[in-house]
């Protein structure tokens, strides 16, 4: 659909939730320049086949509301000018993309004058990404969602501010912004501080997945990541544990790029010697349980260099694994009963 709706200026508004785009490769400058076009609805859409959206909406000064709810574009390269000089733009959630192959995303919402709230947690997969002037412009943005492989730097041209993390309630200056990270960075008191949670908490399964080649068990709870780790060989061992939503007690994740391995730790002293010693800081793994529910225990094995460490629920399985040779190290922290 290259150049479909391009400098269309009469049209108000575009529906396409009826139409099959599973096989579309180019949508560049589908929209580009539709100066009327108020609203778009793309919700739903696979984009499986996508490789390229640049400047999709680029121009479109009357743009309000895009619909990318449930969206995927696994294939897709390149998102450059995407949103580039949508000056009415308020707002856009593109957290259901997950983009692997991505490897330009410049200038991606620059001129967004109106721009507050961004949410591009799954779209860029690491520091590779060509991001530059990304957000040049946008000097009224409050709120951003990033996933861990988004790398902060100058060329983002993000504006100056202090923002709070809701991976660790820290404040950075946008200079200081860290890279690899999951997280929600906003302007508090302002449309970009998320909702607080709502009692009472929830319970939130962690996925086991296991890499044959290095040795590493690893968890998550984010179905993009899973799916992407066993595209990329990793084994899913199913449920790992249950932790809950929410609790008193962090469980933060930690990644040394070295020797490729992620260590989980309650520790803030063991977070802190970790990221002294050149350990990237990864933000909130989980949380633990108050009311040690179900405890997960802890294991090393003093034998290998890396991937050295295991976690488990299962007494039978760490008995095994001291049989082996492996150190009980005690509880590593709690899920739900």
């Amino acid at each position: 659909i290259n150049g479909w709706f391009k400098e269309m200026r009469n049209i108000t508004s575009v529906n396409l939730k009826n139409l099959d785009l599973t096989y579309c490769v180019d949508m560049q400058t589908a929209f580009k320049e539709c100066t009327s076009l108020v609203s778009v609805d793309l919700s739903g859409k696979g984009f499986d086949a996508a490789e390229n959206m640049s400047a999709l909406f680029k121009g479109c000064t009357s743009l309000k509301t895009v619909d990318l709810r449930g969206c995927k574009a696994s294939k897709l390269e390149n998102c450059g000018e995407m949103f580039s000089g949508c000056t009415a733009l308020a707002s856009v959630d593109m957290s259901s993309f997950v983009a692997p192959s991505l490897s330009s995303a410049n200038d991606m919402f620059s001129g967004c004058t109106s721009l507050l709230t961004v949410n591009i947690q799954g779209l860029v997969p690491n520091g590779e990404v060509d991001t530059d002037f990304m957000f040049d412009g946008c000097d009224k943005l409050v709120g951003l969602t990033v996933g861990r492989g988004f790398a902060f730097d100058e060329l983002l041209f993000l504006r100056d501010a202090t923002w709070t993390s809701t991976a660790d309630g820290r404040t950075y200056a946008t200079a200081n912004l860290p890279s690899n990270v999951a997280a929600t960075y906003y302007i508090p008191g302002t449309a970009g501080e998320p909702a607080k949670p709502v009692a009472p908490v929830g319970r939130m399964p962690l996925e086991r997945l296991y890499n044959p080649n290095s040795g590493e068990h690893f968890y998550t709870s984010e179905a993009n990541e899973r799916n992407t780790l066993v595209e990329l060989g990793w084994v899913d061992e199913g449920l790992g544990w249950t932790a809950p939503t929410t609790s008193k007690t962090p469980v933060y994740r930690l990644y040394n790029e070295y020797a490729g391995e992620h260590h989980y730790t309650m520790d803030v002293g063991e977070r802190e010697a970790l990221v002294a010693l050149g350990w990237n800081y990864e933000g909130l793994g989980w949380y633990s349980d108050d009311a040690k529910g179900a405890v997960l225990y802890r294991l090393y094995n003093p034998n290998e260099p890396a991937n050295n460490h295991h976690y488990t629920p299962w007494e039978s399985e760490r008995e095994a694994l001291v049989e082996l040779g492996w150190t009980y190290e005690g509880t590593a922290w709690y899920g739900v009963a």
